[in-house]
């Protein structure tokens, strides 16, 4: 029999992992998280999307990154610890995420909403210093709006200065149910922010700080100014906006 008469069936899926292994299209898993189940996509970049398993996953990511998506077993094993720990933790640590897609402004936010520790909240304009935008809320808040990767990089710490909720892609209940599994308390605060009558220190009222200062040490503040006023210092650790 010659070379060229032999044939063989592939086996299942050969062609599909090859193209994984290639980079050429993504692959999926479902997860269970605070929330619920959750769709993560990875190729070889790192995560490249997450949503809720109820949603039109595979239609949503090919309409929106131009490549199919396929579902597998499990996570590869270079990501499968990384995604368990920042959904059990909350910390993104050095997950990698496939940023394709993503400008440098939408990555500078995004980022910077990751570095929000895991139980507490930021304002947009927290989020617009922080990268060098003082004036850009609308633009960050667009740019939190498009994370591919939500949940996985928490933009659903990122709220209104008056402490509302404010939007997310998944809808408000979903926000306050992440929030909510982190430990924090959604009930409205007398102001924006709380200073240490005895330190001198003011904090946006979810940092870790805040929360261990006595009631009758606290100082309840309407506005930035207002804490520029009374003399009071920033938090090191929120590092709250003053002045605006």
């Amino acid at each position: 029999m010659k070379l060229s008469e032999l044939k063989f069936q592939a086996p299942p899926g050969l062609k599909e992992q090859t193209l994984l292994d290639t980079g050429l299209i993504d692959g999926f898993v479902s997860l269970a998280s605070s929330v619920g189940m959750l769709n993560v996509a990875f190729n070889i970049r790192g995560v490249s999307a997450v949503a809720p398993s109820e949603t039109e996953f595979v239609a949503g990511f090919e309409q929106r990154f131009g490549r199919r998506v396929v579902a597998v077993d499990r996570l590869p094993n270079q990501l499968e610890a990384g995604v368990e720990r920042t959904l059990k933790t909350g910390r993104l640590g050095k997950l990698h995420v496939d940023w394709r897609g993503q400008t440098n402004f939408q990555q500078m936010v995004l980022k910077a909403a990751a570095s929000i520790p895991t139980g507490e909240v930021r304002p947009y304009g927290w989020i617009a210093a922080r990268i060098g935008r003082p004036t850009a809320l609308r633009a960050v808040g667009s740019a939190l709006g498009q994370n591919p990767v939500p949940v996985i990089v928490a933009c659903h710490r990122v709220v209104r200065t008056d402490g509302n909720l404010g939007q997310y892609r998944f809808g408000a209940a979903m926000k306050a149910e992440l929030l909510k599994a982190e430990g924090l308390d959604l009930r409205p605060h007398p102001g924006i922010l709380v200073a240490n009558r005895k330190t001198g220190v003011a904090c946006y009222p979810s940092c870790r700080v805040a929360r261990r200062i006595a009631p009758e040490h606290q100082h309840w503040l309407s506005s930035s100014r207002q804490a520029v006023a009374a003399e009071y210092r920033a938090c090191d650790h929120c590092q709250p906006v003053f002045g605006g």
